[in-house]
C-alpha cells in the first residue's frame, strides 16, 4: 500500500504543496523550516530522578532517621509531581497556540481561495465586444458591496480572526478599487491575519505587504 503523501499550504500564494518543499513551486517563495520535534518523553527523566531521589534518601535514612527520611521520600514524590504539572501546562500553552496559529493560516489559505475565484468570476464575465470587465462597486471603506458577479454568488469570510491590518480596521477582509472609471481594469484583494494582502488583478495574483491603492494594483 502506497504511503499517504504529506502536504502543506505555501505562505505565500496558499497553494498546497509537498510537505518537504523547501520552495514553492507554484510561486517560487521559500517556505519556513519546520523545526524539529523534541521527544514528549523528556517529562520521564525530572519524574524518574525526583522518585528515585526520594527512595534512595528514605533507604539511606530510614534507620537512623525514620522522620527525615519519610519527608526525603515526600519529598522526591513531590518533585515529580511538580514536573509532571509544569509539562501539562507547557504542552497545554504549546497546543492551544499551534492550534491558533493553524486556524488563522487555514483561514488565510480560504481567503486566497476566495480571492482567486472571485478572480476567475470577473475574467469568465470579460465582455469581449466592449473589451471591459463587470463594473465593481464598493462602499467608502473599499468593501466590495456586489453579491454576484454573472451567476457566481461572492464568498463570505471565513471569521473567527481579528483582521486589523485593513484600512477599516473592522473584520471586514474583501476590498477592491471601483472600477467604474476604467472598465479595461480590476484590483480585489483580501486582508490577511498574518499582516499581508492577497491580491488579484488581470496580471495574476500576488501578497502584498501594503493595500493597493489603485486599479494598478502593484
Amino acid at each position: 500500500m502506497a504511503e499517504e503523501k504529506k502536504t502543506k499550504f505555501c505562505v505565500n500564494c496558499g497553494a498546497e504543496i509537498d510537505a518537504r518543499a523547501k520552495i514553492c513551486p507554484k510561486c517560487g517563495v521559500e517556505q519556513p523550516i519546520t523545526p524539529q520535534k523534541i521527544s514528549k518523553l523528556w517529562w520521564l527523566v525530572p519524574l524518574f530522578l525526583g522518585i528515585l531521589g526520594g527512595i534512595i534518601a528514605w533507604l539511606v535514612n530510614k534507620e537512623r532517621n525514620p522522620k527525615a527520611a519519610k519527608k526525603l521520600l515526600i519529598f522526591g514524590i513531590v518533585w515529580a509531581i511538580f514536573w509532571i504539572i509544569i509539562y501539562i501546562l507547557l504542552l497545554f500553552l504549546t497546543m492551544t497556540l499551534a492550534l491558533g496559529k493553524a486556524r488563522g493560516t487555514a483561514r488565510d489559505a480560504k481567503r486566497m481561495a476566495d480571492i482567486r475565484s472571485i478572480q476567475n468570476a470577473l475574467e469568465m464575465e470579460y465582455n469581449l465586444e466592449k473589451e471591459e470587465y463587470p463594473l465593481i462597486s464598493v462602499d467608502a471603506y473599499g468593501r466590495l458591496t456586489i453579491s454576484q458577479i454573472g451567476v457566481y454568488s461572492l464568498p463570505k469570510d471565513p471569521g473567527g480572526g481579528k483582521v486589523l491590518n485593513c484600512n477599516d480596521k473592522k473584520d471586514t477582509p474583501y476590498h477592491a478599487i471601483s472600477n467604474s472609471m476604467d472598465r479595461k481594469k480590476y484590483c480585489i484583494w483580501a486582508c490577511l491575519e498574518n499582516g499581508k494582502f492577497f491580491a488579484a488583478s488581470p496580471k495574476g495574483t500576488k501578497t502584498l505587504d501594503k493595500p493597493p491603492t489603485n486599479l494598478n494594483c502593484w
